[in-house]
């Protein structure tokens, strides 16, 4: 699994692991076998309550397809029969999540799946370098500044703060603490090097490398921040609480899929875009976590994949599609050709109804008539007319409370429409 990485760069990190580490991030980089999956399944299967009634599907022999696709809004509520009756109870661990779905789940750990978890992450973001002082690009600050030390080797910057005015602040302070890397939300990613562009063209920072997760990162943007970043690797990082899906791409190239922590199939939803590529949701089922493992676990992401099957994108979550005036749901995919956004610093898309569209724009002082001009062109050679089309300048984009931004707000319900 080379990812743009040297064998010495891998090598390296296993050995700043611990042994219980090494050994949980050897099983996770191993590409799993059809025996493993079976395996997996299997002990699933006969180790937790949920799955119980599986067993006779799988009576006939094992194919994992005659298995149903699973997915958030039917578990809600019966995690705790999804945790295997061989771990201690009072050493399980959970946390609450919502996702993309805003359906909350409990996702129980053991100490063993919590080490299992954070495995594949810290492997890519140590990649990048040794003794690296990153820039934390992400959460909200406490202490009622732009930046905060967060533990040794780690500094975090507010994305709420992040302004015009502000710009030459978290660049002075980047440089005086020798930030080399940065750890971000790709949206506050994108806001800090537009910001950087419209002032100086390319950034005075030098940076080893990006670490990019939890948000989607389009390869437009990744482009564009790679232009104001001269040199600098990008490490996009794809995951879930639920650990049962992980994948990573370096810079532009295709996802690579770990499927020693979970297989995954590419469930095709007959969606083609213009340049041909299929859209399928991922699904995944668990390999490395045996304390709560899911078995087809329907994720409502959705990968672009090309015709070899490479992962070229992951273009959204079950969040991301819009309807058009025909009541069809399609990829919310709009994207800005770079000169047409030379002055634009954020953007939001909303959809307020069936057909509807709204660009949300903050800009500077320098957008004019011709920028405008230049995305409504965008606008209408995108969706040409299956949607009404407008802009909107706002003075800010909200972000949530741990500090993402939503890429598309809808007042639809999109179950209405599939």
């Amino acid at each position: 699994m080379a990812l743009g990485f040297s064998l010495k760069e891998r090598i390296r990190h296993l050995l700043s692991l611990t042994p219980a580490a090494k050994r949980s991030l050897r099983r996770q980089l191993k590409d799993a076998t059809d025996e493993d999956v079976e395996r997996a399944v299997r002990r699933a299967v006969g180790d937790c309550p949920y799955y119980a009634p599986y067993a006779d599907l799988l009576a006939d022999g094992f194919d994992l397809k005659k298995l149903p696709i699973i997915r958030k809004k039917d578990i809600f509520d019966c995690s705790r029969q999804m945790v295997s009756r061989r771990v201690w109870r009072p050493l399980l661990m959970h946390k609450r999540t919502a996702g993309s779905t805003g359906i909350p789940l409990n996702v129980y750990y053991s100490p063993r799946a919590v080490i299992d978890k954070d495995c594949i992450p810290r492997y890519l973001f140590s990649l990048i370098g040794d003794d690296l002082k990153s820039g934390v690009l992400r959460d909200r600050t406490t202490n009622g500044r732009f930046v905060q030390p967060v533990g040794t080797g780690h500094w975090l910057f507010s994305p709420y703060l992040l302004s015009a005015d502000k710009l030459d602040e978290y660049l002075a302070e980047m440089q005086r603490i020798g930030i080399d890397c940065l750890h971000v939300y790709p949206s506050a990613l994108n806001i800090f090097a537009r910001l950087i562009h419209q002032r100086y063209g390319v950034s005075p920072l030098k940076l080893k490398g990006i670490f990019a997760s939890s948000e989607i990162f389009s390869r437009e943007d990744k482009e564009f921040v790679m232009a104001v970043f001269p040199g600098v690797k990008i490490v996009d990082a794809y995951g879930h609480n639920e650990l049962v899906v992980s994948a990573a791409a370096i810079d532009l190239e295709p996802f690579k899929f770990f499927t020693g922590v979970g297989y995954v199939e590419f469930d095709d939803t007959g969606e083609r875009l213009p340049n041909g590529n299929r859209i399928c949701e991922i699904v995944g089922t668990s390999i490395v976590n045996r304390t709560m493992p899911f078995i087809r676990y329907g994720t409502l992401d959705f990968a672009e994949l090309d015709p070899d099957g490479n992962v070229v994108s992951i273009i959204g979550r079950s969040s991301d599609f819009i309807v058009n005036k025909d009541r069809q749901i399609v990829p919310c995919l709009f994207l800005n050709r770079r000169e047409s956004t030379r002055n634009v610093i954020n953007r939001q898309y909303y959809q307020p109804a069936v057909g509807k569209f709204v660009l949300r724009l903050v800009v500077n002082e320098r957008f004019n008539d011709d920028d405008r001009r230049m995305l409504a062109e965008d606008l209408r050679t995108s969706f040409k007319d299956s949607f009404d089309c407008s802009i909107e300048i706002v003075p800010s984009i909200p972000r949530t409370k741990r500090g993402k931004q939503l890429r598309l707000v809808q007042d639809l319900n999109l179950d209405d429409f599939r």
